[in-house]
């Protein structure tokens, strides 16, 4: 947002977050405006208040159920003729080896039990439909992990991380270690 708000500073942009430590201290352009709210609490803007709305890995933010009231406060906000984006990453990986597809499978099962959808981003674009927006599109894109040089490389490391932290609370607490394909031992 930062880069779009220098680029264009004749428009104005809004961040919006749960947690008001995620908000830029240091850089803030003039045109930038932060504000900390749950979307699920509803956005405290008037309907149809923006031209563009834009919305990124969330899948770990709203359970299941949460999505469709997510998508109408979003569609609420954004102005006829406006634009919605959202994009997610597809918890689930493509070409997988053996360790990695049990990875997947046991965070796909924790993330179900505990009323996740690790599997949103196929279907962010039906409940776009659903709340009749029109000219919906949507694309899928594949993010090198182990695969691709350096940036592969570094995905790779993203993955381990991430998986660390989510050990805790799923892997551990169903009785998978998983700490060998960690790093952790």
């Amino acid at each position: 947002m930062m880069d779009m708000a220098t680029a264009y500073p004749l428009s104005n942009f809004v961040g919006i977050d749960i947690a008001d430590d995620t908000f830029p201290q240091i850089i803030r352009p003039a045109n930038t405006e932060f504000v900390q709210e749950n979307v699920l609490n509803g956005l405290p803007f008037e309907d149809a208040s923006f031209d563009y709305v834009f919305m990124r890995f969330m899948a770990l933010a709203f359970l299941k159920d949460d999505w469709a009231r997510v998508v109408a406060e979003l569609c609420r906000v954004v102005r006829p003729g406006g634009f919605i984006e959202m994009v997610e990453l597809d918890m689930e990986g493509k070409r997988p080896g053996p360790e990695s597809k049990n990875m997947f499978t046991r965070l796909s099962k924790g993330l179900q039990a505990r009323g996740f959808d690790p599997v949103i981003a196929r279907r962010i674009g039906k409940l776009l439909i659903s709340a009749e927006l029109m000219d919906v599109n949507k694309g899928f894109g594949s993010i090198p992990v182990h695969w691709g040089g350096k940036l592969g490389e570094a995905m790779a490391d993203d993955v381990r991380c991430a998986m660390k932290g989510l050990m805790v609370g799923f892997f551990l607490a169903d009785g998978w270690g998983g700490r060998r394909m960690f790093g952790m031992q």
